[in-house]
């Protein structure tokens, strides 16, 4: 979506409070839907992305328009949607708004994500043969929706088509499962390493370092 597209449709949202946008949008959306029930559910998504447009500057809009995938401009609108509600909703929404802000720094983090076929082409794999070591814990994926995206930083930046030496290793050191914190983990500080980050010091050839401080996380979660 090029910016003066998402710039026009931020513009159209914000006259919605005009009785002919209104029933304007209210024709279109009854020509899309299959029922009633997936017409109000768009009706009430519109009536979000009002709303939450209605603050946005340029900055914000070019940031959003390229984003890489559909997620992360989900992720996107909520984090405007959470703002404008955060103070009027208290405690709970601004820690879900934390959560929506750390998993989008993930997922931005060194070079940002690949989907699985960008990454079969990375690796010189199949597809099928990207989804197979995702599923042994021989690649990190991070789940967002129905589909998974890998982090660019775990490919061998050497470009040899394989992933980052001791990287599996790593990976079947940790006691934890959860695809999130192990991201975690390996792009922030560590005591254990010297405050090193994990990622670093796996560069650096600190296998062995590396895999004590992933054992030490799954007993102890984040250090």
């Amino acid at each position: 979506m090029a910016v003066k597209d998402l710039e026009g449709l931020g513009e159209a949202a914000r006259g919605l409070s005009s009785p002919e946008p209104v029933e304007a949008t209210k024709r279109a959306l009854s020509a899309v839907a299959k029922d009633e029930l997936e017409e109000a559910l768009y009706a009430r998504l519109l009536r979000w992305f009002a709303a939450s447009m209605t603050e946005v500057d340029r900055e914000s809009l070019v940031r959003a328009a390229s984003a890489p995938s559909n997620a992360e401009l989900l992720y996107w609108l909520f984090e405007q949607a959470a703002l404008r509600e955060a103070a009027e909703e208290g405690p709970l929404l601004r820690a879900r708004l934390r959560g929506v802000r750390a998993r989008r720094e993930l997922l931005e983090a060194e070079g940002g994500t690949v989907s699985s076929s960008q990454a079969a082409e990375l690796l010189g794999v199949t597809p099928q043969a990207v989804d197979k070591r995702r599923r042994a814990g021989k690649l990190l994926a991070l789940p967002v929706g129905r589909a998974y995206l890998y982090p660019v930083w775990q490919f061998d930046e050497r470009g040899r088509g394989g992933v980052l030496p001791g990287l599996e290793e790593v990976l079947g050191s940790f006691g934890v499962e959860d695809p999130w914190m192990r991201a975690s983990f390996f792009l922030r500080q560590n005591g254990r390493l010297d405050d090193k980050r994990p990622l670093e010091a796996l560069r650096d050839g600190e296998i062995e370092a590396v895999k004590r401080a992933a054992r030490a996380y799954g007993e102890h979660g984040a250090e």
